[in-house]
């Protein structure tokens, strides 16, 4: 039954945080690793066809980064958003960006880097 009084909701949703606090805990730690288990295929998939800038293509996730096309648009890095945002967002965030090599996406940040290439 909700709450007329908002203190007491508070009060009420605290007591029932302290009886399941391991049940909340185990919760988000589930959908944390299924976000990144989520994150994991999708990178894989994106990857098939290698970097958009030199076309490097290794079946190895970690050889790329996701690049934001427009910089003003980034909410924050993909990989920082698995495990705190929604799956709904990480999507959202991704529609913005390209899969590049890391040795790409250094040079698109750092292009006169004194130890590229």
């Amino acid at each position: 039954m909700p709450y007329k009084d908002s203190t007491a909701h508070k009060e009420a949703k605290a007591r029932w945080y302290q009886k399941n606090k391991q049940l909340t805990k185990d919760r988000a730690l589930a959908s944390k690793r299924r976000t990144q288990e989520q994150f994991k295929k999708m990178k894989s998939n994106d990857i098939q066809y290698g970097c958009l800038v030199c076309g490097l293509k290794t079946n190895n996730p970690n050889d790329y980064d996701y690049h934001h096309r427009d910089h003003t648009t980034k909410v924050a890095s993909l990989a920082d958003m698995v495990g705190r945002g929604s799956w709904q967002s990480i999507l959202d965030e991704a529609v913005k960006c390209d899969i590049v090599c890391k040795s790409c996406h250094s040079d698109i940040h750092k292009p006169n880097y004194p130890f590229h290439k």
